[in-house]
C-alpha cells in the first residue's frame, strides 16, 4: 500500500501558480533555446513566440516551461491536483496542461 501513500503527482501542500510563474520566468535564461530568444527578442522573425507583459515567453499563446529544475513536473502536479480537476487521468491532465503551457515533447 506504500504506492497509495505517496503517488508521484500528489502534493501535500498546494502549489501557487504565481510563484510557479515567477520560477518559470527566472529559469528562462537557463534554457538554451530561450537564452537566445531573450538576448535579442526583436530579431526573431517567428511570430509564434512572444514575450508577454509579465516576462513569460509564450508559444502560440501558451506559456513556455523550460526544462530546468522540476518546473514541468510542478506544472503537471498543479493541473493534476487542482481543486477543479478532480484527479482526472493522464489524458485529461495532459489536455489541461496543454491549454496553458508548452514544452517540447508535451
Amino acid at each position: 500500500m506504500a504506492h497509495l501513500d505517496s503517488p508521484p503527482l500528489f502534493s501535500k501542500k498546494p502549489l501557487h501558480i504565481e510563484s510557479l510563474h515567477i520560477n518559470i520566468r527566472r529559469s528562462l535564461p537557463q534554457d538554451s533555446t530561450m537564452s537566445v530568444l531573450l538576448a535579442n527578442p526583436t530579431s526573431s522573425q517567428d511570430v509564434d513566440w512572444l514575450l508577454d507583459k509579465d516576462g513569460l515567453v509564450c508559444y502560440l499563446g501558451r506559456i513556455f516551461v523550460p526544462d530546468v529544475l522540476d518546473l514541468q513536473l510542478r506544472i503537471l502536479k498543479y493541473k493534476y491536483n487542482h481543486a477543479l480537476a478532480s484527479h482526472f487521468g493522464q489524458e485529461k491532465t495532459q489536455q489541461l496542461v496543454e491549454r496553458d503551457y508548452f514544452w517540447p515533447g508535451l
